[in-house]
């Protein structure tokens, strides 16, 4: 059966190129921000104008992969943080399902130190949730794990550690969720308890 062409997919591609002396920074920070999806009155939108990326090749590099405008919150809610161990988490990202309704399973794990009845608190109330988590790469930039449309799961696990030197001792989440883009960009406002802050790492903020 002959492919027939579609303007679309025109309108979206774009080179993919890595520069000599470029430098990819891995791994992320060391805090994420959490919030349960109850508390998000309303998603900011997924960039996939098709039009104006026709028009605006810069935008092509977006389409679909990261969100415009900011999470507006349920009055008085705002986005909880957890801090990490250094050196100690990433997001992962893999192809599930079949064509044409292939989509993504976006993963996050992270440790945090303690592992007294705060972090098992939060733990535990983390387990039947249905949360979305901003994680920061450590270049700056925000990745979101949750979806409007798909529940994102937490599993949990964690230990006391053997000896006095041990750095095996901390409460690890790893978050997981299906998503239609591998971990979108967040470029908004994260409403916290002590303020907002901006989430686009090209801010003067």
């Amino acid at each position: 059966m002959a492919v027939i062409p579609s303007t679309c997919d025109a309108a979206v591609y774009a080179s993919l190129k890595f520069c000599n002396g470029e430098t990819v920074l891995p791994g992320i920070r060391s805090r994420v921000y959490y919030i349960s999806k109850a508390n998000i009155a309303t998603w900011p939108t997924v960039v996939s104008d098709w039009t104006v990326m026709a028009n605006d090749k810069s935008q092509n590099a977006a389409h679909g992969a990261a969100y415009s405008g900011d999470f507006t919150l349920a009055s008085d809610a705002h986005w909880d943080f957890i801090d990490l161990v250094a050196n100690n988490g990433s997001v992962t990202w893999e192809t599930q399902g079949e064509a044409p309704s292939q989509t993504i399973k976006n993963t996050a794990s992270f440790k945090h130190a303690r592992i007294d009845a705060a972090a098992a608190s939060v733990q535990s109330l983390a387990l039947n949730s249905d949360l979305v988590f901003l994680v920061q790469q450590r270049d700056g930039f925000f990745r979101v794990i949750g979806s409007e449309a798909f529940v994102a799961e937490v599993s949990v696990s964690g230990g006391t550690g053997e000896d006095v030197t041990s750095s095996d001792a901390g409460s690890t989440f790893e978050v997981s969720c299906t998503d239609t883009a591998p971990a979108p960009f967040y470029f908004g406002t994260i409403t916290t308890e002590d303020g907002d802050i901006s989430a686009d790492p090209t801010s003067a903020e």
